[in-house]
């Protein structure tokens, strides 16, 4: 029969895969790493076989009564690594006295490298799908700063357009690096980079602020200066190490 276990973040491994029928308490057996067959697999990161499970002096003998029960004798197990750590083990094992041959050996070792090439690659689209959303998530709330710095220009009220500003910033999160100390850019200044950070050209920029194209490019003269940028993406960028952009 074949059979598989996880190695889970306890340190154990749960066996909970198996081809050919069970009859023992085998199925979710939780096994200890460095014990039995498959514990010693996990502890020296490489392939174990025994031809008689019992007699073997090369494994300790803790789970002895769960492979009696199943009627398990010769048994061979390879290990499943994928960066750098071991993540399963792979078993093939005989109800009869003898011994795994070298094919049997073999196609255990390839089942246990293509598994491994299985897991890389959806471990790989895992990171790149988690990449992707964070930089959706962070495009949007680039974007609502944007907006709502935009809605806040436009009240009247002092004290209601300090504290929807107030709230807005919370959206840059953190404090201003250490790094990057620089002076605070104004409001104006930051509600001219915030449009030009999601591309809007000068006029752009003043026909959306009401203001004249020169008053725009003064404010981005004026913020680049205080950043210490050269170009109008380098205020952004920096403006953004700083925290005052999102």
């Amino acid at each position: 029969m074949a059979f598989a276990g996880e190695v889970v973040p306890e340190h154990r491994i749960v066996l909970s895969r198996f081809d050919g029928p069970v009859i023992g308490p085998l199925r979710n057996a939780s096994l200890e790493i460095g014990h039995g067959v498959g514990g010693k697999v996990v502890a020296r990161r490489r392939p174990v076989a025994v031809d008689n499970y019992f007699r073997t002096a090369d494994i300790t003998h803790h789970y002895d009564r769960i492979i009696r029960a199943e009627g398990l004798f010769a048994m061979s197990a390879v290990p499943v690594i994928v960066g750098r750590r071991v993540v399963a083990v792979l078993y093939g094992a005989l109800r009869t006295a003898g011994s795994i041959n070298d094919r049997g050996q073999d196609v255990l070792v390839d089942e246990a490298r293509a598994l491994e090439q299985d897991l890389a690659v959806m471990a790989r689209r895992a990171e790149h799908d988690e990449l992707g959303d964070a930089v959706e998530l962070q495009a949007r709330i680039r974007a609502t700063h944007t907006r709502l710095r935009m809605l806040a220009s436009r009240i009247e009220s002092p004290e209601v357009r300090d504290e929807l500003r107030a709230a807005v910033e919370e959206l840059v999160g953190a404090a201003p690096s250490q790094a990057y100390p620089v002076a605070r850019l104004t409001g104006r200044e930051l509600d001219v980079l915030s449009l030009v950070a999601v591309g809007r050209s000068n006029l752009a920029v003043a026909v959306t602020l009401g203001l004249t194209t020169h008053t725009v490019k003064s404010y981005v003269k004026s913020a680049m200066r205080k950043l210490g940028a050269e170009t109008r993406l380098e205020a952004v960028v920096l403006a953004r190490r700083a925290g005052q952009l999102p």
